[in-house]
């Protein structure tokens, strides 16, 4: 699926605020895609736009809402490997509950990166 097709969808399963009720595989997706929207956010040197509300992603939201879903993971028993600077703006607890990887993200076929 397109980045464009991510950048809407995300912000209509993951909400700021409230408790995620996400699937495994949903949650594991999110958390990918932020890394993704991290990425973009670094090489334009701009905010991305949420389609639906026009409404700007900032690094700010990305690293709010990366740090819900890292937090999540660890309650439902997945690991969290650090692979850029994204996770290097994470509060020094969940910096030291994360592994160092060399390797991005596994596909979904086989979440070796993220198994419990």
């Amino acid at each position: 699926m397109p980045l464009e097709k991510y950048l809407s969808k995300i912000q209509e399963t993951l909400p700021v605020r409230g408790p995620i009720t996400l699937s495994d595989k949903q949650l594991l997706d999110d958390h990918r895609i932020f890394h993704a929207w991290w990425s973009t956010i670094e090489k334009k040197g701009k905010p991305l736009t949420d389609r639906r509300t026009g409404r700007p992603i900032d690094k700010e939201e990305v690293i709010r809402r990366h740090r819900r879903v890292v937090e999540e993971m660890f309650k439902r028993g997945f690991k969290h490997n650090m692979v850029d600077d994204l996770d290097q703006t994470l509060p020094d607890q969940l910096k030291r509950k994360s592994g160092r990887s060399k390797t991005v993200y596994a596909s979904f076929r086989g979440i070796k990166s993220y198994v419990r």
